[in-house]
């Protein structure tokens, strides 16, 4: 029976993974940098490598939090690939901005939980606060109903309750400290040969989200490694594989993109003496890998699960969700009680006994396009261009525009130490009408030529077709 209520508790632990709050790193400059901070006006600079002033930990000045009145300046497209500007959060936890709870909720509702832990036998897991974080930052570049429902997945009324909320996050879940490290990093990615933008709107992200700014050729091989380069170094190479996936479509016209990276310690270590290999019962077939035990107090009950939670220097909890005997992962992930017990809901019920414990070391990693799951809860109009409203992103008329993408990819990974984890969502915006003069039809209804050969003029392969 021990050994059938460990493996339960292995199999909901792998399913879910682990839920991240915090993430951000250093900024990659592979053209010329002409800013840093976000309450700086753009400065041109030398290029060169960033100088141990520029890597320095933030001085009291740069810990303040950014207002819409210090705006940055975020100069317009200039045909270059280039960093426009470097955003920079505050450093240092703050214990006293307020309260974050609910931030996150709109992606940990029992629908959003089904969709994104359940389905398959595979492991996942993903960031509800990242997705969140990208999100936000989707919210400010749209209005009118297609904003209605970024803002009522996210649990908020108004664009300005919005904001409140990422203030408090980014005063809160950024911090690099001997506790522990959680980093969130912010940007966005323009255009070099588009000047429509509307300037105020890129301040807003510029202030608000602490979001750094690049310019470049969208579809590039330069422009796409910035991107890849910039996803790798804020999540610790964690995801580097999912990170150099990521390119930009030729239409892009802007793209959002959020990270974190998280690693702290457990308050109470595994002994590695005690890590033993088991066998764990995976729906698809028995494995064995190595499991950690622990002893915790603090027993919780949910409909049709048992939970604990372990303790983290950060202050942060790891909690473990087990269903009960004949119950699945999605009996706990479409429960209430679920996001009660993580929220603290039910801290007055919880069975104040030891909890003698294992589970094995992890590492789960989720990469996925979530514009599925997204519209399954109720995100819809952001991805028609007929319906989107992306007003605030233009100076002057709209150009058709949707979302085309939005790719988030996470790993946890956790021993005998502690967790390290990261994240990232990357929202790619598409548009037409861009380009100059009317659209050329190109049918290809007659005998054509084809060619395949690189920008040299080297060709592989030549063909005529005249009966395809």
């Amino acid at each position: 029976m021990k050994n059938k209520t460990v493996n339960r508790l292995l199999a909901a632990l792998l399913s879910f993974g682990l839920l991240l709050t915090g993430c951000a790193g250093a900024s990659v400059d592979p053209g010329r940098q002409l800013a840093e901070g976000t309450t700086e006006a753009i400065k041109p600079a030398e290029t060169a490598a960033p100088t141990e002033a520029q890597t320095a930990a933030p001085t009291e000045a740069q810990t303040q939090a950014p207002t819409e009145q210090e705006s940055s300046t975020v100069p317009l497209p200039t045909g270059e690939n280039k960093v426009l500007m470097n955003g920079e959060i505050p450093a240092g936890k703050n214990d006293n901005a307020g309260s974050s709870a609910g931030f996150s909720d709109g992606l940990m509702s029992p629908e959003a939980a089904l969709a994104f832990l359940t389905g398959d036998n595979r492991n996942h897991v993903y960031s509800p606060l990242n997705v969140t974080m990208a999100l936000a930052m989707l919210a400010e570049i749209t209005e009118g109903e297609t904003r209605a429902e970024v803002l009522k997945l996210m649990g908020v009324e108004s664009i300005e309750a919005l904001r409140k909320k990422v203030e408090v996050v980014l005063k809160t879940a950024y911090y690099d400290t001997e506790q522990g490290t959680s980093l969130i990093a912010d940007s966005i990615w323009l255009r070099n040969d588009y000047t429509g933008y509307n300037m105020e709107t890129l301040r807003t992200l510029a202030n608000r989200y602490a979001a750094s700014s690049f310019e470049g050729t969208m579809g590039s091989d330069e422009y796409n490694r910035m991107i890849q380069t910039w996803l790798d170094e804020n999540t610790k190479g964690l995801l580097t594989d999912q990170a150099n996936g990521i390119e930009f479509d030729p239409m892009t016209i802007i793209a959002l993109a959020s990270t974190l990276y998280y690693k702290v310690n457990w308050s109470e270590p595994f002994f590695e003496e005690g890590t033993q290999d088991k066998i764990f019962h995976s729906p698809t077939g028995d494995v064995t890998v190595p499991f950690m035990r622990q002893s915790t107090h603090g027993y919780y009950r949910g409909e049709h699960f048992g939970a604990i939670r372990l303790y983290m220097t950060d202050g942060n909890y790891f909690w473990l969700f087990l269903p009960d005997e004949g119950y699945t992962l999605e009996d706990v992930a479409g429960s209430e009680d679920y996001l009660a017990i993580i929220r603290g809901e039910r801290e007055d019920e919880a069975e104040n006994v030891q909890v003698n414990f294992e589970f094995p070391k992890l590492d789960v990693l989720s990469d996925m396009d979530i514009v599925r799951i997204l519209s399954q809860l109720g995100l819809t109009k952001v991805f028609d261009s007929a319906e989107a409203d992306f007003s605030p992103l233009y100076e002057n008329e709209q150009l058709p525009t949707w979302v085309s993408e939005i790719h988030h990819a996470a790993r946890v990974t956790a021993d005998e130490n502690g967790v390290e984890a990261a994240a990232f969502t990357v929202i790619m915006v598409k548009a037409n009408g861009f380009f100059m003069g009317e659209p050329i039809e190109f049918i290809c209804d007659r005998p054509f030529i084809f060619t395949i050969a690189n920008p040299d003029g080297l060709v592989w392969f030549s063909g005529s077709v005249n009966q395809p």
